[in-house]
Order: structure tokens, then sequence, then C-alpha cells
């Protein structure tokens, strides 16, 4: 949900080499492997500087999955560019394939650092998201949040659809459910099916199609359903009302809450999504892909931190050295994090009852 610029852990990657001073053939951002290139050797002409000159540098496939994409390289040869690996690849590199190599940090270690600076900046910085995997239950007013983990929950709405179609399963199987009294003739691809109460209650599926008039094929449930289940369908795209926006809802706790607790039931929405706008610990990033909310400017000095201190232990004549970097990034990444932290949302949840759900309460003193 957050509209902020975002950067990749490979722009991440890059942006902190050049950062560390690396030099010029000393670390390349992107090389072609040659079509001799096996599990153990890597080749490319643009290494064909002396004997050993990328000895102990760092091979990084930018292609392949994360386990089987960094080698220590232990020896290169001048004449055909060719660098031999630590150990050999789970899977052989094939001609044309990108790869960079880096000195002074490994791979996994820039990449815990930059980890580690994501995680670092919260609860300064978090992402927003909206969750719509619940479904509101004819039985129960109780709602498990683990399954999307929330920090803090700033708003939630119940959908209310006027085409929905409500009944009572008469079978089903892993991937069908059947209705022997409803004609599910209109019902397309662009609707949702719902359990809302009995086995399999709380599950949610796109319908990927009709058979006859009374099945619904779906993707396979994970409880399948029997004749003690209740059934919504609806169109989500034909929506004549806006979502019903809830002003008071409790949970287990403010912070990292696992339960909310609607303040009444309403019958007439059973099947029905409900939206939970929520704000979230920011995701680490596994793959060169995967994209972070939280600002480069901050990311870049905390991970800068972080790989200083790794090496303030690590050879005693560079030992001040690195103490002072360490303090100067860590410096420059608070300035950054004063400067651009992240704001609350409006929030509209309060502890009182609904007054779209309120229930007339015992009052003989008239307050």
């Amino acid at each position: 949900m957050t509209t902020l610029p975002v950067s990749t852990r490979q722009t991440l990657r890059r942006d902190l080499a050049r950062e560390l001073g690396m030099e010029f053939h000393r670390r390349w951002d992107s090389l072609t492997a040659s079509s001799d290139s096996t599990s153990s050797l890597v080749k490319n002409a643009g290494l064909s500087q002396e004997n050993d000159y990328w000895k102990n540098a760092w091979y990084f496939n930018t292609g392949s999955s994360d386990g089987d994409m960094s080698r220590l390289i232990t020896a290169s040869v001048g004449s055909d560019g060719s660098c031999t690996l630590e150990s050999a690849l789970t899977t052989a590199l094939i001609g044309g394939e990108t790869f960079e190599i880096l000195s002074r940090w490994s791979p996994s270690e820039i990449h815990g650092a930059i980890n580690r600076a994501i995680l670092g900046g919260f609860p300064f910085f978090f992402d927003t998201n909206m969750d719509q995997s619940l479904v509101l239950k004819e039985d129960t007013l109780e709602y498990d949040l683990t399954g999307f983990d929330p920090w803090i929950i700033t708003k939630v709405w119940l959908e209310q659809n006027h085409n929905r179609q409500v009944g009572m399963v008469t079978s089903a199987a892993a991937t069908t459910l059947i209705d022997s009294t409803a004609n599910f003739s209109s019902v397309t691809t662009a609707y949702y099916v719902s359990i809302y109460d009995g086995t399999g209650a709380g599950q949610i599926r796109a319908v990927a199609g009709v058979t006859g008039t009374t099945q619904l094929n779906v993707v396979t449930w994970t409880t399948t359903p029997d004749t003690t289940s209740k059934y919504c369908v609806w169109n989500p795209n034909e929506q004549r009302f806006d979502w019903v926006q809830l002003s008071a809802v409790r949970l287990d706790r403010k912070e990292n809450p696992t339960m909310m607790y609607l303040p009444r039931n309403i019958p007439a929405l059973w099947g029905q999504r409900i939206r939970v706008q929520y704000l979230s610990v920011p995701a680490t990033l596994a793959a060169d892909t995967d994209e972070t909310f939280i600002p480069r400017e901050y990311v870049l000095n905390e991970a800068m931190a972080n790989l200083s201190a790794m090496r303030i232990n690590h050879n005693r004549a560079d030992r001040a050295r690195y103490v002072e970097l360490e303090r100067d990034y860590r410096n420059k990444a608070e300035t950054v994090r004063r400067r651009q932290q992240f704001r609350m949302p409006d929030q509209t949840l309060w502890t009182e009852e609904d007054h779209y759900n309120s229930q007339p309460r015992h009052n003989p003193m008239d307050w």
C-alpha cells in the first residue's frame, strides 16, 4: 500500500559496492559468462588481468537461486579470463548468464548488512498493508490475525455486495462445491465463494468455473466443506455500496495483536470479506528483485555501518579506521532517520461500540 519509491536488493548491493570504494578492476557490475564456463569455472574476457588477480574475490550469479549464487574465487588465469571457484555450483553456468565480481565483503555479508539495516529502521520505518483474507462468519466474533502478522491495525472495513447469493452445501469435493437447490448459471470466473459457517468456515476461493447450474469449481479447498457448511458467492466487481468502515473493534493487545473481536455479528453480511489496514515490520530481502520502501539513503548508511562493524576486530591495523567508519555511517543513518521517518497514518478504531452495530445497553441511571 505504501507509495514511496522502492529499492531492490540488487540496486542496494551495487550502490553499497560503489560506496565501499571497490576499485574499477576489483569489482564488476555485470559480466556475461562464456559458453565454456562450468560448474567450477567461470570465464569472461573482461577478467584477463594477471594470474590470480581475482583470487579471494567473490563470484556472484545474479540469476540463480540464493543457495547457489555465491562462491569464493581461489585462482584466476589471465590468458583466458577464467576463475576457479572454491566449490562447484549445483547448477552449471550457462553461457550468457550474468554474474558479478565482488571484493572485500562477500555477497552474503552485504545482503545480511542490508537486511539488518531494514530491520533496524523499525519502528521509525514500516510497511502499510491491506489484507482481505478474513471472512465474516456466522458463529463467532473472534478472528485470528496470525496469518498476516500485523504490528498496529489502523482501519477495518466490511464488504457489502448487493448481488451476494447464500446457501447450504449439498456436497463438495477437493475442488468443487454443489448446492442442488441453487442456480449458478450467471456465475462467472470473476466471482468469489466463501464458507462462513460449518466445516471449512473462513475459506475464500475464486470461482474457476461452473458445471451445469449447481456446481462451482474452485482451487483446492484447505478443508473440504460438507453438508454443515454455509456458503456465499458474489461478484466483487459489481458493488453498489461501498465497504462499511468500522470505528470499533477490540484487539487482544494494541501492538502485535493476534486476535480481533467485532462488537456484534451482522447477518446481512455473513460470508463477505473483512478488509484490514495494518502496519507491519518491513520485510527483509531474499532475492535480487525483492523491494523495500525503507529510504535508500538510510539503508545504505546503516548497512555501511554494519559492514564496518564486522571488520573492527578483523585486523588490528585497520581497527581504528573501521571504528571511525562505523560511527560516521551510523550518524549519517540517524540523520536520515530523523529527517525521513514515516508518520503514522490516520487511525479510525476506537474501543467504544461501533455506531453502525451498536446495541442498547442497560443504563438504569440514564447516563
